[in-house]
């Protein structure tokens, strides 16, 4: 879901600037959609210029998803009720970021889509 919700807004910011350079008049729009989905992804995803500014980041949900499958992983039997914990926390933030950053993107979309009309 985490990677499908990535790949999503990858895609999104690739249309939205492929219509940007055939219509300069909505690059100012189209600025706002790809700010939006830069704040989303840096939510989920650690991004940095070195790997030590990507270590130093708090962990962002993609890493404390990665970090919980390889738990998972490496136990035998089923969830221990901490890991289902955990699992309902990272469930939560998303959804959290989801809802907060979705509202930023879909009102920098619908002004962008007006502008295209």
């Amino acid at each position: 879901m985490l990677l499908i919700s990535c790949l999503r807004q990858l895609q999104l910011n690739k249309e939205v600037a492929e219509q940007a350079k055939a219509n300069p008049k909505l690059q100012a729009q189209a600025d706002a959609v790809n700010a939006a989905l830069e704040e989303y992804k840096a939510i989920l995803i650690p991004e940095g210029r070195t790997l030590a500014e990507i270590i130093n980041q708090p962990a962002k949900l993609f890493s404390k998803l990665v970090w919980l499958h390889n738990m998972m992983e490496s136990t035998e039997g089923p969830p221990n009720n901490t890991s289902v914990k955990q699992l309902e926390d990272i469930e939560a933030l998303l959804a959290s970021a989801e809802a907060k950053e979705g509202e930023a993107f879909r009102t920098a979309l619908a002004a962008f889509n007006a502008a295209a009309q």
